[in-house]
């Protein structure tokens, strides 16, 4: 799976729901993050289909054409306040005639969004990127 760096950050403007994690697994939350970060998506002209739960967290799919780039997103283990999320392309059909270097530029560009959108967080502090492996 081709994916972007993740990013940490830490923020108490996403507060847990109630039993939340049912939908995900014990102690996975992010539904305000998620539902937020499609808010956010939406106002930066990138199309949203849905939050969805998955075991690993939520997952904000998005209408993003020809390459669907859809954002994991999920606390911190442990953590009602840290939260990481990372953009990630959807194999499919489209996918698999773009070169690898066309699914960089995608992923980079879904980055530069998400940094635009963590870095306007009221509270948010102690942000950090990483890759992935």
């Amino acid at each position: 799976m081709e994916k972007s760096p993740a990013v940490s950050f830490t923020s108490s403007q996403f507060p847990v729901e109630p039993n939340e994690d049912e939908d995900t697994n014990p102690g996975i939350y992010g539904r305000a993050l998620a539902c937020w970060l499609a808010e956010q998506l939406a106002a930066r002209g990138v199309a949203t289909k849905e939050v969805v739960a998955e075991d690993w967290g939520l997952c904000v799919v998005t209408q993003t054409r020809p390459v669907r780039v859809n954002i994991a997103v999920a606390n911190v283990e442990g953590s009602s306040t840290r939260w990481q999320m990372f953009a990630f392309v959807e194999r499919g059909l489209f996918q698999l005639a773009k070169t690898p270097a066309e699914l960089q530029q995608e992923l980079a560009t879904m980055r530069e969004h998400l940094a635009a959108i963590v870095g306007s967080i009221p509270d948010v502090r102690d942000v950090a990127w990483e890759e992935l492996d």
